[in-house]
């Protein structure tokens, strides 16, 4: 787990959710330059209640690009919403 911020947004018709954190690992460190990139990007997809609240929700990792979104090959995150 990491502390950070979060924020949904639209690319086109599609629903996006980046996620940012605050916190750097040793695993972060991409050079001797340090320069991390914190910032992760998914797609969301999943269904949503009457009151338009996410009832599922499944989150697949991508990356946005000059031709659009690309899809990383990566396990979707799946969360549900429980009462």
């Amino acid at each position: 787990m990491r502390q950070g911020s979060y924020a949904f947004f639209n690319f086109g018709d599609q629903e996006l959710l980046e996620l940012r954190s605050t916190e750097l690992r040793p695993t972060d460190l991409r050079s001797e330059n340090i320069s991390v990139d914190n910032r992760e990007t998914y797609l969301v997809e999943g269904e949503k209640t009457e009151s338009s609240v996410w009832k599922n929700l499944i989150l697949l990792r991508v990356r946005i690009g000059s031709t659009g979104i690309e899809r990383l090959h990566e396990r979707a995150i799946t969360l549900t919403l429980t009462e």
